[in-house]
Protein backbone atom coordinates (compact mmCIF):
# COMPACT_ATOMS: atom_id res chain seq x y z
CA UNK A 1 0.00 0.00 0.00
CA UNK A 2 1.40 3.41 -0.97
CA UNK A 3 1.70 6.38 1.39
CA UNK A 4 1.12 9.95 0.39
CA UNK A 5 3.96 12.41 -0.11
CA UNK A 6 3.38 14.35 3.10
CA UNK A 7 3.38 11.13 5.14
CA UNK A 8 6.67 10.09 3.52
CA UNK A 9 8.15 13.51 4.24
CA UNK A 10 6.95 13.36 7.83
CA UNK A 11 8.49 9.95 8.37
CA UNK A 12 11.79 11.23 6.96
CA UNK A 13 11.79 14.27 9.26
CA UNK A 14 11.00 12.15 12.31
CA UNK A 15 13.68 9.59 11.45
CA UNK A 16 16.34 12.28 11.06
CA UNK A 17 15.26 14.15 14.17
CA UNK A 18 15.27 10.98 16.25
CA UNK A 19 18.60 9.92 14.80
CA UNK A 20 20.12 13.25 15.85
CA UNK A 21 18.53 13.07 19.31
CA UNK A 22 16.66 16.33 18.82
CA UNK A 23 13.41 17.34 20.46
CA UNK A 24 10.39 18.72 18.62
CA UNK A 25 11.14 22.10 20.15
CA UNK A 26 14.74 22.11 18.87
CA UNK A 27 13.56 21.38 15.34
CA UNK A 28 10.91 24.10 15.59
CA UNK A 29 13.48 26.58 16.87
CA UNK A 30 15.77 25.85 13.92
CA UNK A 31 12.86 26.45 11.53
CA UNK A 32 12.14 29.84 13.06
CA UNK A 33 15.46 31.04 11.72
CA UNK A 34 13.81 30.88 8.32
CA UNK A 35 10.78 32.93 9.26
CA UNK A 36 8.54 30.02 10.22
CA UNK A 37 6.27 30.25 13.26
CA UNK A 38 6.30 26.52 13.95
CA UNK A 39 6.10 25.22 17.50
CA UNK A 40 6.50 21.60 18.71
CA UNK A 41 2.89 20.79 17.82
CA UNK A 42 3.47 22.02 14.27
CA UNK A 43 6.50 19.74 13.94
CA UNK A 44 4.42 16.85 15.25
CA UNK A 45 1.85 17.54 12.52
CA UNK A 46 4.63 17.56 9.94
CA UNK A 47 5.93 14.23 11.16
CA UNK A 48 2.50 12.62 11.11
CA UNK A 49 1.75 13.81 7.58
CA UNK A 50 -0.95 16.27 8.60
CA UNK A 51 0.72 19.35 7.12
CA UNK A 52 0.44 20.02 3.35
CA UNK A 53 3.66 19.45 1.44
CA UNK A 54 4.02 22.90 -0.06
CA UNK A 55 7.08 24.11 -1.93
CA UNK A 56 7.60 26.62 0.86
CA UNK A 57 7.73 23.89 3.49
CA UNK A 58 10.04 21.69 1.42
CA UNK A 59 12.61 24.47 1.03
CA UNK A 60 12.61 25.42 4.69
CA UNK A 61 12.73 21.80 5.88
CA UNK A 62 15.68 21.15 3.56
CA UNK A 63 17.59 24.06 5.06
CA UNK A 64 16.70 23.13 8.64
CA UNK A 65 17.96 19.57 8.10
CA UNK A 66 21.12 20.92 6.49
CA UNK A 67 21.73 23.24 9.43
CA UNK A 68 21.09 20.55 12.04
CA UNK A 69 23.13 17.82 10.36
CA UNK A 70 25.91 20.03 9.04
CA UNK A 71 25.66 18.18 5.75
CA UNK A 72 24.70 19.56 2.35
CA UNK A 73 21.05 18.71 1.76
CA UNK A 74 18.94 19.11 -1.37
CA UNK A 75 15.23 18.66 -2.03
CA UNK A 76 15.62 15.13 -3.49
CA UNK A 77 17.26 14.03 -0.22
CA UNK A 78 13.90 14.42 1.51
CA UNK A 79 12.55 11.38 -0.32
CA UNK A 80 15.06 8.50 -0.16
CA UNK A 81 14.37 4.86 -0.95
CA UNK A 82 12.16 3.28 -3.60
CA UNK A 83 8.66 3.56 -2.20
CA UNK A 84 5.52 4.41 -4.16
CA UNK A 85 3.97 7.69 -3.12
CA UNK A 86 0.41 8.82 -3.66
CA UNK A 87 -0.19 12.20 -5.30
CA UNK A 88 -3.96 11.79 -5.40
CA UNK A 89 -6.52 9.00 -5.69
CA UNK A 90 -5.53 8.23 -9.27
CA UNK A 91 -1.86 9.17 -9.48
CA UNK A 92 1.23 7.82 -7.73
CA UNK A 93 4.92 8.42 -8.21
CA UNK A 94 7.92 6.34 -7.22
CA UNK A 95 10.44 7.94 -4.90
CA UNK A 96 13.17 7.80 -7.50
CA UNK A 97 10.92 9.58 -10.01
CA UNK A 98 10.02 12.23 -7.44
CA UNK A 99 13.72 12.85 -6.86
CA UNK A 100 14.10 13.37 -10.61
CA UNK A 101 11.25 15.88 -10.60
CA UNK A 102 12.80 17.80 -7.72
CA UNK A 103 16.13 17.84 -9.57
CA UNK A 104 14.61 19.26 -12.75
CA UNK A 105 14.87 16.02 -14.73
CA UNK A 106 12.27 14.20 -16.79
CA UNK A 107 10.12 11.89 -14.70
CA UNK A 108 7.13 9.60 -14.86
CA UNK A 109 4.05 9.13 -12.74
CA UNK A 110 1.68 6.20 -12.47
CA UNK A 111 -1.95 6.82 -13.44
CA UNK A 112 -4.22 4.05 -12.21
CA UNK A 113 -1.21 1.79 -12.12
CA UNK A 114 0.08 2.64 -15.60
CA UNK A 115 3.25 4.61 -16.29
CA UNK A 116 2.60 8.02 -17.85
CA UNK A 117 5.51 10.18 -18.79
CA UNK A 118 5.31 11.76 -22.24
CA UNK A 119 2.78 14.56 -21.87
CA UNK A 120 3.41 15.26 -18.20
CA UNK A 121 7.18 15.56 -18.48
CA UNK A 122 8.40 18.69 -16.72
CA UNK A 123 4.91 19.69 -15.56
CA UNK A 124 5.76 19.37 -11.89
CA UNK A 125 9.20 20.82 -12.44
CA UNK A 126 7.67 23.83 -14.15
CA UNK A 127 5.39 24.22 -11.14
CA UNK A 128 8.41 24.19 -8.84
CA UNK A 129 10.16 26.82 -10.92
CA UNK A 130 7.08 28.99 -10.99
CA UNK A 131 6.58 28.69 -7.23
CA UNK A 132 10.14 29.79 -6.51
CA UNK A 133 10.12 32.59 -9.07
CA UNK A 134 6.78 33.90 -7.82
CA UNK A 135 8.11 33.87 -4.26
CA UNK A 136 11.11 35.98 -5.31
CA UNK A 137 8.92 38.39 -7.26
CA UNK A 138 6.66 38.78 -4.22
CA UNK A 139 9.62 39.32 -1.93
CA UNK A 140 11.11 41.85 -4.35
CA UNK A 141 7.81 43.73 -4.42
CA UNK A 142 7.65 43.76 -0.63
CA UNK A 143 11.23 45.02 -0.38
CA UNK A 144 10.46 47.77 -2.89
CA UNK A 145 7.34 48.82 -0.98
CA UNK A 146 9.32 48.97 2.26
CA UNK A 147 12.06 51.03 0.59
CA UNK A 148 9.50 53.45 -0.89
CA UNK A 149 7.85 53.81 2.50
CA UNK A 150 11.19 54.60 4.13
CA UNK A 151 12.95 56.54 1.37
CA UNK A 152 10.10 57.88 -0.75
CA UNK A 153 10.93 59.09 -4.25
CA UNK A 154 14.57 58.03 -3.88
CA UNK A 155 13.29 54.49 -4.40
CA UNK A 156 10.14 55.09 -6.45
CA UNK A 157 12.00 57.10 -9.11
CA UNK A 158 15.06 54.88 -9.20
CA UNK A 159 15.86 53.21 -12.52
CA UNK A 160 17.75 49.92 -12.05
CA UNK A 161 21.36 50.03 -13.19
CA UNK A 162 23.21 47.44 -15.19
CA UNK A 163 24.90 46.22 -12.02
CA UNK A 164 21.55 45.77 -10.29
CA UNK A 165 20.19 43.85 -13.28
CA UNK A 166 23.21 41.56 -13.17
CA UNK A 167 22.77 41.11 -9.43
CA UNK A 168 19.12 40.19 -10.05
CA UNK A 169 20.13 37.34 -12.33
CA UNK A 170 22.58 36.10 -9.71
CA UNK A 171 20.34 36.36 -6.65
CA UNK A 172 16.87 35.63 -8.00
CA UNK A 173 15.40 38.96 -6.92
CA UNK A 174 14.17 41.43 -9.51
CA UNK A 175 16.47 44.35 -10.35
CA UNK A 176 14.25 46.71 -8.36
CA UNK A 177 14.26 44.17 -5.55
CA UNK A 178 18.07 44.28 -5.51
CA UNK A 179 17.98 48.08 -5.48
CA UNK A 180 15.49 48.08 -2.61
CA UNK A 181 17.50 45.49 -0.67
CA UNK A 182 20.65 47.64 -0.93
CA UNK A 183 18.82 50.83 -0.03
CA UNK A 184 17.33 49.20 3.07
CA UNK A 185 20.55 47.41 4.05
CA UNK A 186 23.24 49.95 3.16
CA UNK A 187 21.27 53.18 2.94
CA UNK A 188 22.22 53.58 -0.72
CA UNK A 189 21.92 51.74 -4.02
CA UNK A 190 24.31 49.05 -5.24
CA UNK A 191 26.50 51.28 -7.42
CA UNK A 192 26.75 53.96 -4.74
CA UNK A 193 27.72 51.45 -2.05
CA UNK A 194 30.35 49.96 -4.37
CA UNK A 195 31.78 53.43 -5.04
CA UNK A 196 31.82 54.21 -1.31
CA UNK A 197 33.74 51.04 -0.55
CA UNK A 198 36.17 51.54 -3.40
CA UNK A 199 36.98 55.08 -2.29
CA UNK A 200 37.57 58.34 -4.14
CA UNK A 201 39.48 58.06 -7.38
CA UNK A 202 39.18 54.26 -7.44
CA UNK A 203 39.68 52.49 -10.74
CA UNK A 204 36.82 50.87 -12.61
CA UNK A 205 38.36 47.50 -11.78
CA UNK A 206 38.25 48.18 -8.05
CA UNK A 207 34.66 49.42 -8.25
CA UNK A 208 33.86 46.23 -10.14
CA UNK A 209 35.39 44.14 -7.37
CA UNK A 210 33.38 46.00 -4.74
CA UNK A 211 30.20 45.48 -6.77
CA UNK A 212 30.90 41.75 -6.96
CA UNK A 213 31.55 41.67 -3.22
CA UNK A 214 28.19 43.28 -2.52
CA UNK A 215 26.40 40.93 -4.90
CA UNK A 216 28.11 38.06 -3.12
CA UNK A 217 26.87 39.42 0.22
CA UNK A 218 23.31 39.58 -1.07
CA UNK A 219 23.62 36.14 -2.59
CA UNK A 220 25.07 34.78 0.65
CA UNK A 221 22.17 36.27 2.58
CA UNK A 222 19.77 34.56 0.22
CA UNK A 223 21.77 31.40 0.02
CA UNK A 224 22.59 31.57 3.60
CA UNK A 225 24.97 28.83 4.50
CA UNK A 226 22.26 28.80 6.51
CA UNK A 227 20.55 29.26 2.73
CA UNK A 228 19.44 28.80 -0.32
CA UNK A 229 14.23 30.88 -0.54
CA UNK A 230 12.82 34.07 3.46
CA UNK A 231 12.86 33.52 6.06
CA UNK A 232 9.45 33.88 4.77
CA UNK A 233 8.07 30.67 3.47
CA UNK A 234 4.77 29.04 4.37
CA UNK A 235 2.21 31.75 4.75
CA UNK A 236 4.79 34.43 5.47
CA UNK A 237 4.54 35.91 2.01
CA UNK A 238 0.80 36.24 2.37
CA UNK A 239 0.76 37.29 6.01
CA UNK A 240 1.22 41.04 6.50
CA UNK A 241 2.45 40.80 10.07
CA UNK A 242 5.16 38.25 9.35
CA UNK A 243 6.12 40.00 6.14
CA UNK A 244 6.58 43.28 8.00
CA UNK A 245 8.75 41.49 10.54
CA UNK A 246 10.95 40.08 7.76
CA UNK A 247 11.30 43.44 6.04
CA UNK A 248 12.23 45.11 9.32
CA UNK A 249 14.97 42.54 9.90
CA UNK A 250 16.27 43.03 6.37
CA UNK A 251 16.46 46.78 6.94
CA UNK A 252 18.31 46.20 10.20
CA UNK A 253 20.75 43.87 8.47
CA UNK A 254 19.94 41.11 10.93
CA UNK A 255 18.33 38.53 8.69
CA UNK A 256 19.32 35.92 6.14
CA UNK A 257 16.88 35.79 3.24
CA UNK A 258 18.21 32.56 1.92
CA UNK A 259 15.35 30.33 2.90
CA UNK A 260 13.59 31.85 -0.02
CA UNK A 261 16.22 30.66 -2.19
CA UNK A 262 15.61 27.01 -3.02
CA UNK A 263 18.92 27.01 -4.80
CA UNK A 264 17.97 27.37 -8.44
CA UNK A 265 20.79 25.07 -9.36
CA UNK A 266 18.86 22.13 -7.92
CA UNK A 267 15.96 22.90 -10.24
CA UNK A 268 17.78 23.64 -13.49
CA UNK A 269 16.40 21.85 -16.55
CA UNK A 270 18.15 21.01 -19.77
CA UNK A 271 17.71 22.94 -22.97
CA UNK A 272 14.97 25.51 -23.19
CA UNK A 273 12.66 23.76 -20.74
CA UNK A 274 13.68 26.03 -17.87
CA UNK A 275 12.07 29.37 -17.13
CA UNK A 276 13.53 32.78 -17.90
CA UNK A 277 14.94 34.25 -14.68
CA UNK A 278 15.47 37.73 -16.13
CA UNK A 279 13.94 40.70 -14.39
CA UNK A 280 10.24 40.62 -15.40
CA UNK A 281 10.29 44.39 -15.68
Amino acid sequence: MSENIQEALGARIKALRTEMGLTLDQFATAARRYGMTWDPSAIRKLETGKTPTSMNNLIVITKVIEDLTGQSTSLPDLFPGKSELEINAAVTIRSEELRKALSGQQFEVMVDGSGLGSHVEHTLTRTLFDAVRNAFISLSSDLENAAVEKHGSVMSEHIPTLAEKRAAKKTGLTARGVAAFCLLRYGMFLDDEAARRAGDGASAQKKGRMTRDIIAEIDLDLEMRSQREEAIFEHALSDDERRDMVLKKVAQGSMDLAALRDDNKELEMNGDAGPDWDDPA
